[in-house]
Order: structure tokens, then C-alpha cells, then sequence
């Protein structure tokens, strides 16, 4: 608190909830469904890092064979990540050195051709 004449000041912190948008090294869970083969599914839904820095994914449900994913600018459609797969539930990084407040979306596929398809897990952004 700091006293400016008579008046009190205090510093309060207000977090601020904006739709779609990740406070500073979130935890954002995220899932999907890709096709039964191995050809890549874009998801539209977009996603804000706005500190960036390093995006990390952890799976909680994998489809079978694993699943790949990667990140996508929303500004120019280019991949900017690594393309990382997985067959356990390992964390992994997907991309360091993200600028702060880029835009992203996610595709993902199948690592290996089969039925199951929903792969769900935690993107820290």
C-alpha cells in the first residue's frame, strides 16, 4: 500500500477472463476427433498465447496407434511447430521461442491407421 497524501493506494490484482484467450502458461485442455486414416485434420477453433514462449502438449486420451500434432499460424496458415507424436502420455514440446500473443490452431492425425479417432490431453500456452 502506498500513501499519496491522505489517499490509500492499493495494488490489486484482477484477472480478467477473455473467451479464447490463455492467461500466462495455462493449462488449456484441448481434444479432437481426425479421420481413420493418416492424413491430417485442421480444427478452426483458434487459440492465443499471449505471454509465448514454450507450448507443451500432454495427452489424457490417445486414439490408437497415437496421434501427431502440430500448430499453425493463424496470421499465415504456416505450420511454425514441431511435428510431435505420441504414443503415451508423456509431455513433450511442440514449440519454443513463440512470440508473445500469436494466434494458433491446431492439426492433428493419426499416427497409425485405425477406428478410434478422439485424442484429448493439456496444451500449456
Amino acid at each position: 500500500m502506498t500513501k499519496i497524501g491522505t489517499l490509500a493506494l492499493a495494488a490489486t490484482a484482477v484477472a480478467v477472463a477473455v473467451p479464447g484467450v490463455a492467461l500466462a502458461g495455462q493449462a488449456n485442455p484441448v481434444e479432437g476427433y481426425t479421420s481413420t486414416g493418416t492424413g491430417w485434420t485442421s480444427y478452426t477453433n483458434q487459440r492465443h498465447d499471449v505471454d509465448g514462449g514454450t507450448i507443451t502438449f500432454k495427452p489424457n486420451n490417445l486414439s490408437s496407434g497415437g496421434v501427431c500434432i502440430r500448430l499453425r499460424s493463424a496470421r499465415t496458415g504456416s505450420v511454425f511447430s514441431n511435428t510431435i507424436c505420441w504414443t503415451d502420455h508423456s509431455t513433450r514440446t511442440l514449440a519454443t521461442g513463440v512470440l508473445a500473443n500469436t494466434t494458433f490452431t491446431i492439426d492433428a492425425r493419426k499416427q497409425a491407421s485405425g477406428s478410434d479417432t478422439f485424442w484429448s490431453g493439456t496444451m500449456n500456452y
